[in-house]
């Protein structure tokens, strides 16, 4: 399971991913869907912990990536 609770990203001052909360249970496939730019790639790389979150929480299994990356 991946959750995303209030998930805010700003890069170089830009807000890319603005207060998004999304639940995908273990075993169901999800796909994000956006125009180039609209931080599909960004918000998968909050999750792998290669860029930090401004604001919110990201949690693998239960598991925040933030304090138990």
């Amino acid at each position: 399971m991946i959750v995303f609770h209030d998930a805010t990203l700003v890069l170089g001052g830009r807000t890319v991913i603005d207060g998004l909360s999304l639940e995908v249970p273990a075993g169901h496939a999800m796909a994000l869907i956006g125009r180039t730019g609209a931080g599909k790639t960004t918000l998968l790389a909050a999750a792998a912990t290669a860029v930090r979150l401004e604001r919110g929480e990201v949690a693998l299994h239960g598991h925040s990536v933030r304090r138990e990356p």
